[in-house]
């Protein structure tokens, strides 16, 4: 009798082990039940060693229609979606795309969450695409309800994040007491109001999100097609959207958030210099959701740099969510392709962090030529060196150049000097600072470099499987078994790293996209050069006139020639 007893417990208590739940296959759509409320259906859109995705489609709890039902990706660990049996309910993720909406970066953390054994889930929120009732979220916000259209949108966003727990409560692999939540930007703030309306989240990590929406979308560029469109609201409704943007602030019912961040049950993450979301925007909801000195700050990075720490995130959020139902993670081995794309993707990040190892320098000359509509808009040719603290060395040369001169010759040997076209040294050692040009580099600047940083370094720590969600990487022999990186960037642009012979230096890098072609040949490429110090000086010649400026002023001169580069090639 007590056998019998101890096993009813048992039963009711213990997780029901997953008994190869039904999936569809390859170029099949079946329909399943969540509960009696509604049916969705799930196909098969790809597979990979890591996890299966699958496109899911499920009706809106919108009552008028106006928005198109729901469509999401859903991922499954490769365990669970090749229907291994004797596997226990997990938890599982439902996470929140950014203001962009084209689901890339989403689409990744998923991607790196059922990598780690853990189900993720996306959906595309009610203005974006193909939900949307005009042609894009811009023409509607132009619209005369356009503050309405929105408003409407953003508060179904909450209903849907609920509807989307329904689902995953239904899911035979997932664990209805474990259903988490996590959001980015757009998604961290909708994420953070659905919280407060949500009870059967378990978890949640909120990213670079806060509260007052008044003045985050007052405050940001990103924003000000919507606050237009809030601004220029028909008088006669006007009151009735400003009320609706403020029960949708996260501020609005943040108080009931604190038993989650008592129980550690939400994260919070902030970037230091975040210039979407004011820090303040996010300390003040911190501080009412019961988060206050628990915030994880992310120093000196803004909105869009803080991707530089993505690879670090991605691995938080999954430990984060995870539990004991959860396989441990084994290290793949990373061999053959992966190994050359590893090593090739590591130098690229220590280059474009430009930092060498103490005592040596980065040194590269190269030959680049770039064309749009068949036309050469620049040709020439690249020297740089790199060394400790602030020293380096750019010489610039070209027949045709984006500027109004054809050589450039600046450095960092031990104050920053700079070559006039007359042949003079100007050297800044007046006011000297310490600070280099580096220090003087836009926002825009600092953003591709950082961008590039943390894209690079997904790469050289093998997480492919989740960059996939941005790019495509592939390594090709040809039949001379010279081998290229072919990167496919969203079948837009497309980036192919041919490498030198018997190494993983490139030889060549060739650039196609639809706003134009363009490439470099490396002539020379070392990463552990000897940091010389004559490598920094001004070019030997003739005796110059040396003239002493201002440190910051010769910094800056050189800086607003970078970012003037940098920021108009990026227009082309």
């Amino acid at each position: 009798m007590i056998k019998f007893v101890l096993s009813v417990l048992c039963a009711a208590v213990l997780p029901v082990l997953v008994r190869g739940a039904e999936l569809p296959r390859q170029g099949e759509t079946l329909e399943f039940q969540a509960g009696d409320q509604f049916t969705y259906r799930m196909a098969l859109a790809e597979q990979t060693p890591h996890y299966s995705v699958y496109t899911v489609n499920y009706p809106s709890p919108d009552p008028d229609k106006t928005f198109k039902d729901i469509s999401a990706r859903y991922y499954l660990p490769a365990d669970i979606a090749a229907g291994k049996e004797g596997l226990k309910p997990r938890p599982a993720v439902i996470v929140l795309h950014i203001l962009g909406g084209n689901g890339a970066l989403s689409n990744m953390f998923c991607a790196s969450l059922a990598s780690n054994g853990i189900p993720a889930i996306m959906f595309y929120m009610p203005v974006y695409p193909d939900r949307c009732p005009s042609s894009n979220r811009r023409a509607l916000l132009k619209r005369d309800d356009g503050a309405e259209m929105l408003a409407c949108a953003l508060k179904l966003s909450l209903q849907e994040v609920s509807r989307t727990v329904d689902l995953l409560r239904s899911r035979p692999e997932v664990n209805p007491e474990k259903i988490n939540l996590t959001g980015t930007s757009l998604g961290g703030i909708i994420g953070a109001t659905a919280l407060a309306h949500e009870p059967r989240i378990n978890k949640a990590a909120l990213l670079l999100a806060g509260g007052n929406l008044d003045k985050i979308i007052g405050h940001s560029h990103e924003t000000t097609e919507m606050r237009q469109a809030i601004d220029n609201a028909p008088a006669d409704r006007k009151a009735a959207v400003d009320q609706c943007f403020r029960e949708l602030d996260p501020l609005y019912d943040a108080a009931k958030l604190k038993p989650m961040a008592e129980s550690g049950r939400l994260l919070l993450y902030n970037a230091e210099n975040d210039e979407v979301v004011p820090p303040e925007c996010t300390a003040e909801f911190a501080e009412k959701a019961g988060m206050k000195g628990k915030v994880k700050i992310i120093p000196g990075v803004g909105h869009y740099t803080a991707i530089v720490i993505l690879p670090q995130l991605l691995g938080e959020l999954a430990a984060f969510f995870s539990d004991e139902t959860v396989p441990a993670s084994k290290p793949t081995p990373v061999t053959g392709d992966q190994a050359v794309i590893r090593d090739v993707f590591r130098n690229l990040s220590r280059l474009v962090r430009f930092n060498p190892e103490p005592g040596h320098c980065f040194y590269i000359d190269a030959d680049f030529s770039y064309e749009q509509n068949g036309n050469t808009v620049a040709k020439g040719s690249v020297t740089a060196a790199r060394g400790d603290g602030n020293q380096y060395k750019l010489t610039l040369k070209g027949k045709k150049l984006p500027v109004k001169f054809n050589t450039l010759e600046s450095g960092y040997d031990t104050a920053p000097w700079m070559l006039s076209t007359n042949g003079s040294v100007f050297r800044g050692t007046i006011d000297p600072e310490g600070k280099s040009p580096a220090d003087f580099f836009s926002p825009a600047v600092r953003n591709y470099r950082d961008t590039l940083a943390g894209i690079f370094d997904m790469a050289a720590m093998g997480m492919l499987a989740p960059l996939k969600k941005f790019c495509k990487l592939e390594l090709k022999t040809d039949p001379d078994g010279n081998r290229q990186i072919e990167v496919n960037i969203e079948n837009r642009d497309i980036i192919n790293i041919y490498l030198k012979p018997g190494t993983t230096d490139p030889a060549r890098l060739v650039y196609q996209s639809r706003k134009g072609n363009g490439e470099i040949v490396f002539n020379q490429w070392s990463l552990d050069a000897p940091g010389a110090s004559q490598l920094f000086t001004p070019p030997a010649g003739p005796v110059r006139k040396v003239t002493d400026v201002s440190e910051q002023d010769l910094n800056r001169v050189q800086a607003a020639v970078v970012n003037f580069l940098m920021e108009g090639t990026s227009k082309k």
